[in-house]
């Protein structure tokens, strides 16, 4: 799906991380996956908040009228299941699995348009992030765009090794048009 769209006078809200789909591959990368769920999702979603001006997404897609919402994911992702959280083998969504998700969201607060990163996978056998961006009308759930996007992570401690992964990501988005 491309992102040909005039977002110039359209409020856009990002959501932060989603981790309703994603697996954590390599166990010997993710020893503990109810710690996972109950501080690093949230970790990680915090440092998209707490260090802006690096993860800057307004900057990255070009955004005018941009603001954050990172509650709404957050309080959702305190209820992935653990089980099957943690995996050994590939795994991958397709474009179609992604839609029909965004698609399921309920209570959306706001209007305007959605950004959420649905992760994929932590994959710590291939040392790479897979996320899929995706852009989406708020009040019907519409999908105007999904691109699925790789991020190599690096750096100390395991928050800040994928969240670099996803600072990644992000400064290689293209301008919302």
């Amino acid at each position: 799906m491309g992102t040909s769209l005039d977002h110039n006078d359209v409020k856009v809200t990002f959501f932060g991380l989603d981790f309703g789909l994603a697996r954590m591959i390599g166990a010997h990368g993710f020893n503990n996956p109810t710690a996972i769920r109950d501080r690093l999702f949230y970790a990680w979603n915090l440092i998209l908040h707490k260090e802006k001006n690096k993860f800057d997404l307004q900057k990255a897609m070009q955004i005018r009228h941009f603001e954050t919402n990172f509650d709404w994911n957050a309080n959702r992702n305190l209820s992935v299941p653990i089980d099957g959280l943690v995996v050994n083998h590939s795994y991958k969504l397709t474009e179609n699995e992604v839609v029909q998700y965004v698609g399921s969201y309920k209570d959306l607060p706001g209007s305007g348009i959605g950004i959420t990163f649905i992760i994929e996978s932590f994959n710590k056998l291939e040392e790479t992030a897979y996320i899929w961006v995706a852009t989406f009308e708020i009040e019907t759930k519409r999908v105007i765009s999904t691109t699925r996007k790789a991020g190599l992570p690096g750096g100390l401690g395991i928050k800040n090794y994928w969240a670099n992964a996803i600072h990644k990501v992000i400064i290689g988005l293209d301008r919302m048009e």
